[in-house]
This record gives structure tokens, sequence and C-alpha cells, in this order.
């Protein structure tokens, strides 16, 4: 997908007049979403998804900037919609295979989500202080 700018960034001689969005998005434009505040998350995603430099999309004017969030929109939401889709024919299929409802299958499936979710967070914790435990301190 390409961005045409109404406004074209110029940087010294050369002058960038679109952005070429990939048709996809990765794990890692999620991870560089996740680690930012607000607009900065958005900029870095947008630098992520085009291959383009923070301090680039940083310069954007403000039109050129709205379509870009627009376009990163749209690609979350169909990745979203996707993922809904796909637990929704996972909770169907487990539905038949093991005789429950929808709907229970589902709330078993939110319990071990959120038990899983839990244990991550205690494992992260566990770590954390085991390593603070090991390093030397400073006086």
């Amino acid at each position: 997908m390409n961005l045409k700018l109404t406004n074209p960034l110029k940087i010294g001689k050369t002058e960038i007049a679109s952005l070429e969005f990939r048709d996809y998005t990765t794990a890692e434009d999620y991870l560089s979403f996740d680690q930012r505040g607000g607009v900065a998350q958005r900029i870095a995603l947008i630098a992520s998804l085009t291959g383009t430099d923070v301090a680039l999309i940083r310069q954007l004017r403000g039109p050129d900037y709205i379509r870009a969030e627009q376009m990163v929109s749209d690609m979350l939401e169909a990745d979203a919609t996707a993922a809904s889709e796909a637990n929704a024919n996972r909770v169907k299929l487990l539905s038949r295979l093991t005789g429950a409802t929808e709907s229970e299958v589902a709330k078993i499936l939110g319990v071990l989500t959120e038990k899983a979710a839990s244990a991550a967070t205690s494992n992260e914790g566990d770590a954390e202080k085991k390593l603070s435990e090991s390093s030397p301190q400073s006086v």
C-alpha cells in the first residue's frame, strides 16, 4: 500500500513524496507499538510498517500523519478481526468435539487464558527477583 504525501518531506536534496506500507503486520510492529505511549506508539508503528526512520515520520505534516495513522488503524483492525474469527472457529470446533455449548467452551478458554497470563506474570516476577538477588549490590 502506498500513501502519497500531500506535503512531501525534503531532506537535503532528497524529497520523499510517499510512504510504502508493507501489506502485513509483524509481531515486531506490535512490540514497537507496545513500548511507547500515545502518539509515539503510532509514529513508531508507522515507521515500522513503512521501514522508515521514526525521525522522518515525526516530520510528517498533520494531514499526512492522520492518513498514515488511519492506514495503520485499518491494518490493526483487520488483524483483530482475523484473530476474532479464528477464535470463534476454535470455539465452534471445541464445542463439537467436547459436546459442551459454545458459551461453556468460551468461558473455559477465558479462565485458561487468565490463568496463563497470571502464571506468566508470576514467572516474570520470580525471574526479576532472582536476578536482583544474584546481582552485586552497590554501596
